[in-house]
């Protein structure tokens, strides 16, 4: 016989907790009561079930496929998750190296700092008096030291020269603390820009475990497609994600092709070189650039189909980008005309092409690349 058990919530006392909220998204899922799932599950009530039934169900699910698919499934979960510990720990490795050399480097700075007050306020100048004075000199001994006062001497229009005068000094004085200031200010705006970006990094892997990668096809900037459509050269079209329209960061994962309608009469079927560039110019600020080949074992709809890329990119709202296609072999295929500017995803652009080419056919009207596949995260 079961034992009941009582909700512990200050009112529920007399209701027993003999349901169970399924919603992994809810932040108080588990085993709750009737009055749990009137005033705190009531949006999602067909997510909260009776617990006997789930233990029915989880009982009923216990056979040796399960238990062998739970097994394998949790493997390949093991080997991406070690994939990806290595990667963080590369990754750490190299953080931690950076760390090194900034450290190095503000070292560096700090005693080019005290060298040039040293000027001033140590017994640099009597020590190069000393030098200089000896019966013998040692050029190499006074060179370096005669370097650190050459700001304060000039040469006068009578060919005289004058060091360590009031105006040339003052005006070392002020380039040695303006050059500390800006130090100082630099310094202090990348380590605070680097300190938040690790506190938001921080926070995102926390959080990013309690969302799901939703894949979403954008809508084609297209109004209909035509046929024989001669693809050579590079086709590219620059876009910008619309940002009325996304609260969270997207990745960029694919983009949509058209159709090859001459495949047969190929000796062998087109290979495309996609370059993803920073800006408005194809191929100059290359983030990607990898090959995929137009096989007949493409599956095709509506004439179209998605080529998902290597890696998903991270698209930077504020930013444009110029996604390009280039071909190894001039086809035919359908293409997309009567094309728009915007659409509720992106911005289109005109790309520019800075290397010789015998035809730019796409842009933001006709041609090629008729939508964008991209995820975005979700609770």
């Amino acid at each position: 016989m079961q034992a009941t058990y009582f909700c512990e919530q200050k009112g529920h006392q007399d209701n027993p907790r003999n349901i169970c909220c399924i919603n992994y998204n809810c932040p108080k899922r588990g085993i709750i009561c009737s009055h749990c799932l009137l005033h705190e599950h009531n949006d999602h009530v067909k997510q909260c079930v009776p617990l006997k039934e789930l233990i029915k169900s989880l009982n009923k699910a216990n056979n040796p496929k399960n238990i062998e698919d739970l097994g394998n499934s949790g493997c390949d979960i093991l080997k991406q998750h070690k994939q990806i510990i290595i990667g963080f720990k590369n990754f750490i490795s190299q953080l931690k190296k950076s760390i090194e050399n900034i450290e190095f480097a503000i070292e560096q700075q700090m005693k080019k700092l005290l060298e040039d007050a040293d000027i001033f306020v140590g017994d640099a100048f009597e020590v190069l008096l000393e030098k200089i004075n000896q019966p013998v000199l040692n050029l190499n001994e006074i060179e370096q030291d005669l370097i650190k006062f050459m700001p304060m001497i000039s040469i006068g229009y009578d060919g005289d020269i004058e060091s360590l005068g009031e105006i040339l000094r003052n005006k070392e004085v002020d380039r040695i603390m303006q050059s500390s200031v800006l130090l100082d200010r630099e310094a202090r705006y990348w380590m605070q820009k680097c300190g938040d970006d690790l506190n938001s990094l921080k926070n995102k892997l926390l959080s990013v475990t309690f969302e799901t990668p939703r894949q979403i096809m954008g809508e084609n900037r297209f109004g209909y497609f035509v046929d024989n459509w001669t693809v050579e050269g590079i086709n590219a079209i620059t876009f910008q994600q619309n940002q009325n329209m996304f609260e969270k960061d997207i990745w960029l994962i694919g983009f949509g092709v058209f159709e090859v309608q001459n495949m047969s009469a190929l000796t062998s079927p087109p290979k495309l070189t996609i370059c993803l560039s920073e800006g408005k110019i194809a191929e100059e600020k290359l983030i990607l650039r990898q090959q995929i080949q137009l096989s007949s074992q493409i599956q095709f709809k509506n004439k179209m189909a998605t080529i998902f890329l290597e890696k998903a990119l991270k698209l930077n709202p504020k930013y444009q980008y110029t996604l390009s296609i280039t071909s190894d072999q001039t086809y035919l295929a359908y293409a997309g005309v009567n094309g728009c500017v915007d659409t509720k995803d992106f911005i289109y652009f005109d790309s520019q092409i800075v290397r010789p080419i015998s035809n730019n056919g796409t842009n933001t009207m006709i041609g090629q690349i008729p939508y964008l596949v991209y995820e975005i995260q979700s609770k």
